[in-house]
């Protein structure tokens, strides 16, 4: 409970990526998207046990051609998660623009009620953002990003983990700095993707309880993952 009597919110926005190269007939079976289902699935659980889950709010949101929610934002013990649909590519400007228009409306939601902490975004990718046939430049999309964590008069944190065919340019370009490093996490090449989704959807769950408790952004690098730095 803060000053003014209000208990504190923190939003959480889990953003998963349903485009084909996460489901292709092609993958062995189970695909990353069958894998990040399940890990949402078993993260609701374990969020909902924590003894932060009154005061953390999550969302899932799916993106490829286009975003959507999976789940609007909830309280953590009310979360639950058994599907998400499945897209072709990826495209980060809708992802982005679609981003914004939902953290604001929650934000003003949530304060009629809570005092409102940082908002912090989770993005799970496995590749380039792709529209056309073309990839898709950050030219496109880096005014949507940026007017999401510049432009809501409001802190938004952007955790980017990437793994598979990913640009490490591309992903520090999309996360936004913490203590002078981005917040961006690629996979190791010689980790599996089960193991490592484990590890990542593991960190998730941390950071959500940590941040909650400390009042403060707390993040680790998943096993099987590195932190990135940006270029000079």
């Amino acid at each position: 409970m803060t000053s003014t009597g209000q208990p504190r919110a923190y939003p959480f926005y889990i953003a998963c990526d349903i485009s084909k190269s996460m489901w292709s007939d092609n993958l062995p079976s189970p695909t990353p998207h069958d894998l990040v289902t399940n890990s949402l699935s078993a993260l609701t659980l374990e969020l909902s046990d924590e003894p932060t889950s009154e005061k953390a709010h999550i969302a899932i949101i799916e993106f490829a051609d286009r975003a959507a929610v999976a789940r609007p934002l909830t309280r953590a013990y009310d979360l639950t998660v058994s599907h998400l649909n499945k897209g072709i590519q990826t495209d980060y400007l809708k992802l982005f623009s679609f981003l914004g228009e939902v953290i604001r409306n929650d934000i003003k939601r949530l304060k009629e009620t809570y005092e409102v902490r940082p908002v912090n975004i989770f993005i799970l990718t496995d590749g380039e953002p792709f529209v056309g046939n073309q990839r898709q430049p950050k030219t496109t999309w880096l005014p949507a990003r940026n007017q999401l964590t510049e432009g809501l008069d409001h802190q938004v944190n952007i955790i980017a983990f990437g793994f598979g065919d990913i640009d490490e340019d591309t992903l520090t370009a999309a996360a936004t700095a913490y203590h002078d490093r981005p917040l961006a996490f690629a996979s190791n090449s010689s980790a599996p993707v089960s193991t490592m989704l484990d590890s990542l959807f593991k960190v998730i769950v941390f950071t959500v309880s940590q941040s909650v408790q400390k009042d403060e952004l707390v993040v680790r690098a998943p096993e099987g993952m590195r932190q990135l730095q940006r270029k000079a």
